[in-house]
């Protein structure tokens, strides 16, 4: 069993009971209230004038479910410890089971309001609490027989670092590691395995006791150590199953033989611690005139040593102030100057943990900033892998699209153009036909013209050679008599 304290941020508070009795969130099995009342629970979150409105936690088992009688008493014993001298007129508590993740989880819910005076209650400071609440959870899982973490722990752990990405990889390098284990004979070989993985690094620790080893994930400075197991410098026969079981066993015989011891010191442990809280939470919520020893006794029925011893101190002081008045008056200004000092360490508490809330918050938006990026990136890489393969996809088609239309174009191309042949040759053919018909009786027309006009020059040339001979035999004729006159000049001179 392990306790957890949880932070609700829906809501105010709210949120965490609306997680723990949601039927959505918890498939397979219906969320089962074992002790409280949801409405009043509600009723008082929401009329909670602080800022702060509700503490969530659960208890978680190992086991599937445990007997109803002993789920009760944890219940029981788990609110003595946490809020001890408390009853149900100062705090109110819803309590839940769950057990749909195969397992058995008892969750709480505790307004942070104390009922009697209105005042704020925090029933779980970490720094104060936390030891407590471990040493009564180690009591029941001793006491019940419980899976403890400690005993998990010294199994096989790997120590956690604050970047979850580191986590990550180491989780998921143990496990393939646990894969291959048969393969693995002792830590050396297992050191060769991992340095051979690209941007990891292992390291053999330098001590004697080398029972881990030293893993940087890529430029990380800081170790995350596997530790335990196979791990272990003893770890020789590659039989992971055997060494767990060795160790299992050698802490299951170490455990029962220290049982009893171990229960009676934590005991002793959580009575101190117990008595501490009581007076703390009386010195904020009860008046001075409430005597503490029997407002103890009167809740709580204890036989416990410790618890008795210091309250008789505490009795014996308020007796001691009643009788001397002087020394009430410093009593008095020492408690003044003890609560002006509470009231400053209050204040510097309050201001330290708004500084580590504020740190958290922005170590937490800074992993949920660095999730989301990877987020994004695994999307944008899944993204781009489908668009690359629709683009291959897309290519193919589109190829085997061209060639089909090439082929397609190709054919209608050569048929329009036998087409296209066969009608220009029947064009040429009538337009040689049509043409020759038309040169020939052009050809007639020109020839008979041709014909008439060459009679007709005919006749002018047989025209003018019959007036160039008649004009020649005139001047023939002409020049004989001037012949004949010029021979009788020659003869006949004038007288």
């Amino acid at each position: 069993m392990i306790v957890k304290f949880l932070q609700s941020k829906k809501s105010k508070g709210a949120g965490a009971v609306d997680y723990v009795l949601s039927k959505k969130k918890h498939i397979g099995f219906k969320p089962k209230i074992l002790k409280g009342n949801e409405k009043i629970t509600r009723a008082i979150i929401k009329n909670n004038p602080f800022k702060q409105k509700a503490t969530f936690g659960v208890l978680s088992f190992e086991e599937k479910n445990i007997d109803e009688d002993i789920k009760y008493k944890i219940m029981s014993d788990f609110e003595k410890v946490l809020l001890p001298n408390m009853g149900n007129e100062n705090y109110n508590i819803l309590w839940a089971e769950h057990r749909d993740k195969g397992r058995l989880e008892l969750n709480f819910i505790i307004p942070k309001i104390e009922l009697s005076s209105q005042k704020s209650l925090n029933p779980f400071w970490d720094k104060f609490d936390r030891t407590r609440i471990n040493q009564w959870r180690e009591i029941q899982n001793l006491k019940y027989g419980f899976t403890s973490p400690l005993a998990i722990e010294s199994l096989h752990t790997l120590t956690k670092s604050k970047t979850p990405i580191i986590n990550d990889m180491a989780e998921k390098l143990d496990a393939t590691i646990i894969r291959n284990i048969a393969e693995l004979k002792n830590q050396a070989e297992i050191i060769k395995f991992i340095n051979k993985i690209e941007n990891v690094r292992a390291v053999k620790p330098k001590a004697k006791n080398e029972n881990y080893i030293n893993v940087y994930f890529g430029d990380n400075k800081r170790a995350v150590k596997f530790k335990g197991g196979v791990y272990e410098n003893s770890y020789t026969n590659g039989d992971v199953e055997q060494v767990f079981t060795k160790r299992r066993n050698q802490i299951a015989t170490k455990k029962e033989e220290n049982r009893e011891n171990k229960i009676e010191k934590l005991q002793k442990k959580l009575d101190i611690s117990i008595t501490k809280k009581i007076l703390v939470l009386n010195n904020l919520f009860f008046s001075n005139d409430t005597d503490v020893a029997n407002l103890n006794e009167k809740q709580y029925n204890t036989d416990n040593n410790s618890i008795s011893e210091l309250l008789i101190i505490a009795k014996k002081n308020r007796a001691d102030k009643i009788e001397s008045e002087q020394r009430a008056e410093i009593i008095k200004a020492e408690k003044n100057r003890m609560e002006r000092r509470a009231r400053e360490l209050r204040e510097s508490a309050k201001a330290k943990n708004t500084q580590l809330a504020k740190e958290a918050k922005k170590r937490r938006e800074f992993e949920e900033e660095v999730q989301k990026k990877n987020d994004k990136i695994r999307a944008e890489a899944r993204k781009i892998r489908l668009v690359d393969q629709l683009k291959k996809r897309e290519i193919k088609n589109a190829h085997r699209r061209i060639r089909k239309q090439i082929q397609r174009d190709a054919t209608e191309h050569q048929a329009r153009l036998r087409a296209d042949i066969a009608a220009t040759a029947e064009r040429v053919r009538a337009d040689a036909t049509t043409a020759t018909a038309t040169t020939r009786t052009r050809f007639t027309k020109v020839r008979n013209g041709i014909k008439k006009y060459v009679s007709e020059f005919g006749k002018a040339i047989n025209s003018i050679t019959n007036t160039i001979k008649s004009l020649t035999r005139l001047k023939q004729q002409k020049l004989e008599q001037e012949q004949e006159q010029e021979q009788e000049r020659h003869y006949y001179p004038t007288m």
